[in-house]
């Protein structure tokens, strides 16, 4: 703690304009689909290299940190997450800017973001060295058995079963195209080369969710005017501040656990902690129409997770997520070399880390709720505008992610398929996930295989057995509750009968 003061004392204005300068470009960033804070961090490592470390530090950290939370903006005016981290916000963002409370809802997330953006931080701070012994503890089927939680977390508690799993299915069927990892068989690709290396998938969430909204709206081009919205509340009132606090919390923790296991990441921090409220809150059945606990417990789960990211990025040299990989290239250009020894070799750096974590997620807040604002106003432009240009963002965003025209295609296909998925019911986010865990799911399974000669009973190990318990509860506690609740109002039923028939024969 001495160190950390010391260091947050000896940093100078400029630093501390380097990294609220940074969080800013993060914000602008993250709210481009396709963009998101690895391209932004990958892209700035190489100017970064002539700086010194603490100002290079602030850059990373703050685009880091920005671009996270600013895939919630795109998510919540458009329906187009900025990030894979930003697809459970739409669910209620969305509705809730239709309504015409964008402003309430950006405020939402940046106020969600903040609380879960500073818990991360605090992680980081205090628990780096002793959080990390549980990362060492996870290995191929630790990972498998989470990536199935992770499946069945939003699939399993769709409300049809069937239909969530189908949802799920596609995506890893998706997820599973392209060259094998390890045989080289080609794999669903049907003679065409472009998808020798799968399907991109930024291309298949702007395509699934972004570009399927666009066709739904030009659809129903009746209402040609845009969304007048109500600019009062940007701020969460006090109301708003009491019901979501609790979801703030629980997700944070989430999001604080999940980070810290290398490769889970923000998107699936997102995901476990939106079901997770969703599931939990008496307001069950609003979620999807814009619930303020909607946008709250994934955006602080996945704020949250940022810090929990660098745990194991910085105490073991494994990264969390591909943006702490190239922040670990990234101070390795500077000679600092992340594992045991860095809090020794390089206590300077580290801490310089926990300072602009602290700075970039304040700067964040007022930043956001000072432009939300004028986010909000974009909803108000005539849909005749409106709808050409986020038509074109989704296009370079794709075009951007990848260099190829291939996935300009592949997201149009992606959005049709998208928009006949809801006409039938069935659940895109369900989709997205099983093309976001799928290669996780598959990896670890075939790797835990080989190393344990083929003996499945390394699934059943103690961390693996906890996780099966959770699956086991996500997926069947709304069920057996709804049936409960069926035979309690089943019985009730049938005694007002009784009651009925006694006082006729009375």
């Amino acid at each position: 703690m001495a160190d950390f003061l010391a260091v947050f004392s000896a940093l100078t204005p400029f630093d501390y304009v380097l990294c609220v300068f940074s969080t800013f470009a993060g914000i602008i960033v993250g709210a481009i689909p396709g963009l998101g804070a690895t391209m932004a961090v990958a892209i700035l490592t190489s100017f970064t290299a002539k700086m010194a470390t603490l100002p290079s530090m602030a850059v990373l950290v703050g685009i880091y940190v920005g671009a996270v939370y600013g895939g919630s903006i795109a998510a919540i005016l458009m329906k187009v997450p900025g990030t894979a981290a930003a697809i459970m916000t739409a669910n209620d963002g969305y509705p809730l800017a239709k309504k015409g409370y964008a402003g309430q809802a950006i405020g939402i997330s940046a106020y969600s973001s903040f609380i879960g953006g500073i818990i991360g931080s605090i992680l980081l701070l205090l628990g780096c060295s002793a959080f990390s012994l549980i990362a060492v503890k996870f290995a191929y089927p630790e990972y498998f058995v989470l990536s199935i939680f992770g499946l069945c977390v939003i699939a399993g508690t769709d409300d049809n079963l069937l239909k969530g799993i189908i949802s799920a299915a596609f995506g890893i069927l998706l997820a599973g195209t392209g060259t094998d990892y390890l045989t080289g068989t080609k794999r669903l690709t049907f003679g065409v080369d472009e998808l020798m290396s799968g399907y991109d998938v930024i291309a298949v969430l702007i395509g699934i969710f972004g570009l399927c909204e666009l066709m739904k709206q030009i659809l129903r081009m009746k209402n040609l005017e845009g969304n007048k919205q109500e600019l009062k509340h940007i701020f969460p009132t006090r109301e708003i501040r009491k019901r979501i606090h609790k979801t703030i919390a629980r997700s944070s923790l989430i999001g604080m656990f999940i980070g810290v296991l290398p490769g889970a990441g923000a998107q699936i921090s997102a995901f476990v902690a939106y079901e997770t409220e969703k599931n939990s809150n008496p307001r069950k059945a609003e979620f999807g129409t814009g619930v303020w606990e909607g946008i709250a417990a994934p955006e602080s789960a996945n704020n949250a997770t940022v810090g929990g990211t660098l745990v194991p990025a910085l105490a073991l040299g494994v990264p969390g997520d591909p943006t702490a990989a190239v922040i670990i290239s990234a101070l390795a250009l500077h000679g600092v070399i992340c594992g045991p020894t860095i809090f020794q070799s390089s206590s300077e750096a580290v801490n310089g880390i926990y300072v602009f974590m602290f700075v970039a997620n304040i700067a964040m807040f007022i930043m956001a709720i000072t432009m939300a604002k004028f986010f909000a106003k974009i909803l108000e432009v005539d849909n005749r505008i409106l709808v050409p240009i986020v038509l074109v963002v989704c296009i370079i965003g794709t075009y951007s992610s990848s260099n190829r025209t291939f996935a300009i295609l592949v997201m149009v296909a992606m959005g049709v398929i998208g928009f006949l998925m809801e006409k039938v019911g069935l659940s895109p986010a369900a989709a997205i996930l099983g093309v976001v865990l799928g290669q996780l799911c598959e990896k670890n399974l075939r790797s835990a295989l080989v190393m344990s000669k083929g003996d499945w009973g390394i699934f059943f190990r103690f961390i693996p057995n906890v996780f099966w318990i959770l699956t086991i509860i996500m997926v069947f506690q709304p069920r057996v509750k709804k049936f409960l609740k069926w035979r309690k109002a089943k019985a009730k039923q049938k005694q007002q009968k009784l009651r009925s028939r006694k006082e006729i024969s009375q």
